[in-house]
């Protein structure tokens, strides 16, 4: 399957899920008795502006919709931002942006010179790049996996240990989920992702279903819970910084203490 068949896939796939999560309520439809739950595609033509056939041919990929009719089907599916964005990245193929093998020198600098603070940098499919000594204490030794392994999406969901560490390791699984969702329209044809996503898929029966859900997302703050099995729990705030020239596929991550608590365990575990 080639990348234009792959994206059209997807679009069928997020607009049947979207739809069917949409409430015919909302726009005074009564619903009685409804073989489709949601909306159905004539419903969602008919709030869109749109003729059936035209959105049955958005849905099957096979026309190519103007950002104006995106945007009503959006508005009807009630997109967010990111979701939006979605819609428009696996609608409208477009050739991809460079992957990033490597981290440039000043970030490889910066993470090296932070001691005080955990920090680690990923690509676009979640592979931890770089991480400083206090990253590799608080998460895991990615210095001894091999590289395939060293993915925070693999290792969420196949690790056992992550599911102790991460007092949210629902949230922070699904949100991980959702950033694969977003990226996998960044670039339909990028080899590694899909073939990352499809053995979670096989693998993992958790993202199998968060998956099948089209939830798309990007999170870049919020705060974590961690269980230390050294120190104990932590509360962390965390923050992700995007790249210079990389800004769809390259980020940093920063965890902060929350709290005194947590600034005072971070140290016990800082690296002497």
């Amino acid at each position: 399957m080639d990348g234009e068949q792959h994206s059209g896939r997807m679009l069928g796939e997020f607009l049947r899920a979207k739809r069917s999560r949409t409430r015919p309520e909302r726009f005074g439809i009564t619903t009685g008795r409804r073989r489709v739950v949601g909306l159905k595609r004539e419903e969602v033509a008919t709030l869109a502006g749109i003729s059936t056939d035209y959105y049955q041919r958005v849905e099957q990929g096979r026309v190519v919709p103007s950002d104006h009719v995106l945007a009503a089907i959006g508005k009807v599916l009630e997109l967010d931002e990111t979701e939006l964005f979605y819609l428009r990245s696996i609608a409208r193929p477009h050739p991809p942006g460079p992957i990033i093998a490597s981290v440039p020198d000043n970030i490889d600098a910066l993470v090296s010179a932070i001691n005080d603070l955990p920090v680690f940098v990923i690509d676009g499919m979640r592979n931890v790049l770089r991480w400083n000594r206090l990253a590799a204490q608080l998460i895991c030794d990615f210095g001894s996996l091999a590289s395939v392994e060293r993915n925070m999406a693999r290792l969420l969901f196949t690790d056992p240990d992550m599911r102790t560490l991460y007092g949210d390791w629902e949230t922070y699984a699904r949100q991980t989920v959702a950033a694969l969702r977003r990226m996998s329209a960044m670039d339909p044809d990028w080899p590694q992702l899909r073939e990352l996503i499809d053995d979670l898929v096989v693998t993992a029966p958790e993202f199998a279903q968060w998956w099948g859900l089209h939830e798309v997302g990007e999170k870049i703050a919020g705060t974590k819970t961690i269980h230390h099995p050294r120190v104990g729990t932590l509360r962390l705030n965390y923050q992700t910084l995007v790249v210079n020239g990389a800004p769809d596929f390259m980020e940093m991550f920063v965890y902060l203490p929350a709290d005194s608590d947590a600034h005072a365990r971070l140290r016990r575990l800082s690296p002497s």
